[in-house]
């Protein structure tokens, strides 16, 4: 098969080092990898509110703050029109445009799940696409498993139920929505024509002290004999089973192989040991896949297999892989051997991580590049609770410029209310830790107003010798860069040191790279209005 840009699929048998147990090579593995590159026009600057702000605005802002919770931020200077030569940026100059593939919006959708073969600018099939296959295509006395912090695309609940009809057997893992959707309606009363619930939903309450944050597809395939191993089929990806199939910007990674292969076999472990009752009582859950692990002998063909790992959190049994160890040492072992580390991350705030990056940073002829969402940069600087300014730099803009739910009219209690998806100390600690050091930072300009995030979680490490004729690895996974990621939440980590899948991410990270801006090009605000450019 040909590679393309964020496309390949590669087969591979695990590479079995020293040992005293005499083990059978593993069934093969085939990796796809697909990016969401969401398809939309390029974006022009038409409008933009001035940042500058003069006595009379200013006496008018000292007066509404005086009047604290009862303020309602209705009454604002109005928008002007850009110069011909478009919006001012942070570093005086000027930009016209957002590039194509960046700043889109749900009316993108079709354009953007349309299979490679009918697209004009695609050179891959959405995950979107690859989803909808896997399930539509499954049969009676099939299983499903499919886990996910947060449940709203009505195609993959309709294709869930539709399986559980045919006799798909199908098991759900979500975290307790804030509110019921069409998608989750959908799953959560999905019955057979007596009345029995047909998808074995498992939801993690909401008032742990952890989040439900996995996400994978498990798809078994009934086998024609019994003493057959059979296919399987599993997804794992950045994204939430969501606008993030098409929309937001990150990656998924499609694996099909064998049942009998310690890969698929483990993720048979969280799939048959996810209950309410053990994930109530995380001590049942430990040993439970602790007992599946080591019933299934999980623990030495992981052990030997160079290719890939997978790290489940929060599993900390004292006896099988302790995944929580293991993900930290495995990543110190992949930093000390890189000369380059590539990072796109949503979150990272794990002061582990940012330390050992930092100490690594003041190596000679180490380099470390990061993309993140803008968001990021604009929320260091605005108070959660105003709308309106960043004195020092003379800007100012709305809390709906990082929130969908902080609009104007909001009262400043409304306001402080509202739900942001950064901190305020996200972007110092990276400028303290990384760009101080020498980082080079980026950032992606997803469209916050339509809810569209950068959320790609995964790091490059490009070795500086080779290791086992590999030259670098792919960390990737459901969890954020994050110490709650890493230690508390529910999540599924990977680390892939398969040369294909290499590539293809390390294309990925180019298309993406190339795609963001440093920082003084960003727009002086982001108050602005955009439309479509027309070719």
């Amino acid at each position: 098969m040909k590679c393309t840009r964020n496309h390949v699929l590669t087969s591979f048998f695990s590479l079995l080092g020293a040992s005293s147990i005499a083990l059978a090579a593993e069934p093969p593995l085939e990796v796809e990898v697909l990016f969401t590159d969401p398809t939309c026009p390029a974006q022009t600057f038409v409008s933009y509110r001035d940042p500058n702000i003069d006595d009379t605005y200013q006496l008018y802002l000292e007066d509404q703050l005086a009047a604290e919770d009862e303020v309602r931020f209705d009454d604002l200077p109005g928008r002007i029109e850009t110069l011909a030569d478009g919006i001012p940026t942070l570093n005086g100059g000027r930009r016209l445009q957002i590039p194509a593939g960046v700043y889109c919006d749900a009316n993108d959708k079709e354009a953007s799940i349309k299979p490679a073969t009918e697209s004009a600018v695609r050179d891959q099939d959405s995950p979107y696409l690859r989803v909808m296959q896997w399930l539509e295509q499954t049969q009676r006395d099939e299983s499903v498993f499919l886990t996910s912090m947060s449940f709203s695309d009505r195609d993959v609940a309709t294709a869930l139920c539709d399986g559980a009809k045919r006799g798909v057997n199908t098991k759900v893992f979500i975290q307790e929505p804030r509110s019921e959707n069409t998608a989750f309606r959908t799953i959560s009363s999905c019955l057979s024509e007596s009345g029995d619930n047909l998808i074995d939903l498992v939801i993690y309450p909401r008032s742990k002290n952890r989040l439900a944050h996995m996400k994978a597809i498990v798809i078994e395939s009934a086998s024609t004999r019994q003493e057959e191993a059979s296919e399987v089929r599993i997804s794992f990806q950045s994204a939430n089973i969501s606008t993030g199939l098409w929309g937001h910007q990150e990656n998924w990674n499609f694996v099909t192989t064998r049942s009998d292969h310690w890969f698929a076999q483990d993720h048979f472990c969280l799939r048959d040991e996810i209950t309410r009752p053990q994930v109530d009582d995380l001590n049942l859950f430990y040993r439970a896949m602790a007992n599946c692990r080591e019933r299934l002998g999980i623990e030495p063909r992981r052990q030997q297999d160079d290719n890939v790992q997978l790290y489940f959190v929060p599993i900390s049994s004292n006896r099988g892989f302790h995944d929580k160890r293991s993900l930290r040492r495995d990543l110190e072992e992949e930093i000390a051997r890189s000369k380059h580390i590539k990072i796109a991350a949503h979150h990272l705030t794990d002061r582990w991580l940012l330390d050992t990056l930092a100490d690594k940073l003041q190596l000679p002829g180490f380099t470390l590049d990061i993309i993140v969402d803008d968001d990021m940069f604009w929320t260091s600087f605005t108070p959660r609770h105003s709308p309106f300014i960043d004195e020092g730099n003379r800007r100012y803009f709305k809390p709906s410029d990082y929130s969908r739910n902080c609009q104007w009219g909001k009262t400043r209690a409304e306001s402080e209310d509202c739900f942001s998806f950064f901190n305020r100390g996200e972007w110092f600690a990276i400028n303290e830790k990384l760009i101080s050091n020498g980082a080079n930072i980026r950032y992606f300009e997803a469209n916050h107003r339509n809810f569209l995030l950068f959320h790609h979680k995964f790091i490059i490490f490009d070795y500086q010798q080779p290791v086992n004729d590999k030259l670098g690895s792919v960390f990737t996974g459901a969890g954020n860069l994050s110490k709650s990621g890493f230690d508390r939440n529910f999540e599924n980590y990977y680390l892939l040191r398969l040369p294909e899948v290499y590539q293809a991410f390390t294309k990925g990270y180019a298309n993406l790279f190339n795609l963001a801006v440093e920082e003084g090009d960003l727009p002086i605000t982001w108050d602005f209005e955009t439309v479509d450019q027309v070719n």
